[in-house]
């Protein structure tokens, strides 16, 4: 029997200052050691980068095909993906962060399930890992079919980012990456949704994710809480959420979020994860 055959793909990258070179060259290895390659990959350089880091990029450069585009400052996550996205050359986009790692079948179960469900996106379970993937332990699952995506949605994000596949044109048409601190993703998807876009997710863990105590922390504080308020409102805005949903909803992100670091790391890793 013929293997299938799907549509060339980009992968989308974006790196900046604080990464470091060790991981970059670890993810990037693991995207082109797939079992189905990209046609492209498109890394967006997210302002100046220390020489360590350059100097990594131009030895990857040296080994694979990579398309870098430069900004001249930081912009954030959301913006560079934005300006990485005009760049890339094909419908389908992976996403990929700099410091994680694909399995190596990673884009073909991917492509395979965007292709029987003719979905505009598709993600799949992480595998958490905080020195080596040799180390992971927690699984961050996701919801597979459309209908249990969009249940899920109210309550937490439907998708694992660093593991999305998407068309590009839904995401353009649908004005890209906002300006929604701590939220840019989720909202993203839940705008696409709202939109009639099909989705679908891969239930076992294709990539795995660094993770840090970093991580936890940045989900706490005013300042979080405040995201988590505007995050709803728009939920609200886009019909997803009753007054009362949102409430239900909205509550528990905020307690956890007012939690101690130590705490609310306890919670995501007993009650959050697989």
């Amino acid at each position: 029997m013929s293997a299938p055959v799907f549509e060339p793909y980009s992968v989308l990258m974006s790196v900046y200052h604080r990464e470091k070179a060790e991981f970059l060259r670890k993810s990037v290895e693991s995207i082109f050691a797939q079992s189905i390659l990209p046609d492209e990959f498109v890394l967006v350089i997210d302002g100046p980068v220390g020489k360590e880091l350059f100097c990594e990029i131009e030895s990857l450069k040296k080994r694979f095909e990579i398309k870098c585009v430069e900004l001249a400052e930081n912009v954030g996550l959301g913006r560079a993906l934005n300006f990485g996205l005009s760049h890339c050359k094909n419908e389908i986009v992976a996403r990929m962060d700099s410091d994680d790692i694909a399995k190596l079948d990673r884009m073909e179960k991917q492509l395979d399930l965007m292709q029987k469900n003719d979905a505009d996106i598709v993600s799949a379970a992480v595998l958490e890992f905080k020195e080596t993937p040799d180390d992971a332990q927690k699984v961050r699952s996701v919801p597979q079919s459309h209908d249990e995506i969009m249940g899920f949605l109210k309550k937490r994000n439907p998708f694992n980012h660093p593991a999305v596949v998407y068309k590009k044109s839904v995401i353009e048409n649908a004005g890209g990456y906002m300006d929604y601190e701590f939220f840019e993703d989720y909202e993203l998807f839940a705008r696409i949704l709202s939109k009639g876009a099909k989705s679908a997710n891969v239930a076992e863990p294709l990539v795995f994710m660094r993770t840090g105590s970093g991580m936890y922390s940045r989900r706490g504080g005013v300042d979080y809480v405040k995201s988590i308020n505007r995050f709803y409102r728009k939920m609200r805005a886009l019909g997803f959420c009753s007054l009362r949903e949102t409430v239900f909803c909205q509550l528990p992100r905020v307690i956890i979020a007012l939690l101690p670091t130590a705490v609310r790391k306890f919670v995501y890793q007993k009650f959050l994860r697989g």
